[in-house]
């Protein structure tokens, strides 16, 4: 069986535009639990779908522990469309001190592999910004009962942000190659 191979570029320009229209979404007062059930509901259903076929295709079981583990994700993406499953808030915002604790992570990682190398590095100091906005935003979420009434319009304009990043991510990528 063949896999199947996306380009980089195509990736980061869907994923881009998916953050970049979540974060329009937020910012315009769509509710966010109910189009964070939708969404989450309708990903984990496919990807549910992705590992069972993917098995049956390999000719394995579906009573495997692959399968089961779809078999989860199908019963969880069903409950969240038909019955807001999850209070998601609190979740997306444990998400995004994560997600910014990694950015971090990764740009100290990178602008001491560069100075390291003696090159500089624009895309380290990108992630570092956006890194640290990002867990600041976090956090005040999290610990100030206030920021979180204006959650949907930070949410969102993080994910625009990222949005932003992988963009000018895709921009160098394509400066170094020329």
């Amino acid at each position: 069986m063949k896999a199947i191979v996306i380009p980089t570029k195509a990736s980061l320009i869907v994923e881009a535009v998916l953050f970049l229209v979540v974060g329009i979404l937020l910012c315009c007062s769509v509710s966010l639990d109910s189009l964070m059930n939708l969404i989450l509901g309708i990903v984990l259903l496919v990807v549910a779908t992705i590992m069972l076929v993917s098995r049956l295709v390999a000719g394995y079981s579906l009573l495997s522990g692959t399968g089961i583990l779809a078999a989860f994700y199908g019963a969880i993406g069903i409950l969240c469309l038909i019955g807001g499953f999850i209070q998601i808030t609190p979740v997306l915002i444990m998400f995004l001190i994560v997600i910014s604790s990694f950015l971090l992570v990764d740009s100290f990682v990178r602008l001491f592999r560069v100075h390291w190398r003696g090159k500089n590095s624009a895309l380290g100091y990108s992630e570092l910004v956006v890194g640290a906005a990002g867990l600041t935003l976090g956090l005040c979420l999290w610990f100030i009962d206030s920021f979180r009434s204006a959650c949907n319009i930070v949410l969102g304009i993080i994910f625009i942000l990222v949005a932003v990043v992988i963009l000018f991510d895709l921009i160098l990528m394509n400066k170094k190659r020329a």
